[in-house]
């Protein structure tokens, strides 16, 4: 269940006040790994391409050949976007996907009902619940903005990925658009979640903040 932009963008303001790194910077570098020029999004996530959990994000790939480099808000932020994919996936193969006996997925639990589905309204699914999410962020102001364009001409490209900077600029743009666009009756907007519930998402964003700040300190032990 990957987490969209804007969760990763409400994860990046409320690790910035931890962290005390700028949030621009932190902003941008947590949302690189879906907008780099490279196709492959396992590259990007320097992923194992195995199935199901064991194949998702992974950040311990990425701390072995950018440990010395996490003092950059931009990396710090890219490292928060694989440890939050990680955690989004994680939790969505073990509470909400249903298995043959083989171990492939054939369904989802949905409102605590196992149901058997194709893989298409398996997906369907999925978006469907982080997009009303995506609304209930946006309008009602959890979600930051961008400063400026000036974190722009401090991205490098990495070993992984490598960035066009106008394509960060237009993302910036639209990013920004998509947070003023708030108001009074939006807020009263309904909705109405299928999979999960508000009350769900809320708890998994709390659980994945946990989960970053107890990565992080534990790569800070071991420097």
């Amino acid at each position: 269940m990957m987490p969209t932009h804007k969760i990763h963008l409400v994860i990046a303001k409320r690790m910035s006040e931890i962290l005390n790194m700028d949030l621009d910077e932190l902003m941008l570098g947590s949302i690189l790994p879906d907008i780099s020029k490279e196709k492959s999004h396992s590259k990007t996530h320097y992923q194992n391409n195995k199935p199901g959990i064991e194949g998702t994000a992974n950040p311990e790939k990425f701390i072995e050949i950018h440990q010395k480099e996490l003092n950059n808000p931009l990396m710090m932020g890219y490292l928060l976007h694989l440890i939050t994919d990680k955690f989004y996936n994680t939790y969505m193969f073990e509470n909400f996907f249903i298995y043959d006996q083989a171990g492939n997925d054939i369904g989802l639990k949905i409102k605590g009902k196992e149901k058997i589905l194709p893989f298409k309204k398996i997906k369907y699914y999925k978006h469907r619940e982080f997009d009303l999410y995506d609304k209930w962020l946006l309008n009602n102001n959890k979600v930051p903005s961008f400063t400026s364009k000036e974190c722009i001409d401090k991205v490098k490209n990495i070993d992984a990925a490598t960035f066009d900077r106008e394509r960060l600029s237009s993302y910036i743009d639209s990013h920004n658009k998509d947070v003023s666009k708030n108001n009074f009756f939006k807020k009263l907007t309904i909705y109405n979640y299928k999979l999960t519930t508000k009350k769900d998402l809320d708890n998994q964003l709390e659980l994945c903040l946990k989960e970053i700040i107890n990565y992080l300190n534990k790569i800070d032990k071991s420097l």
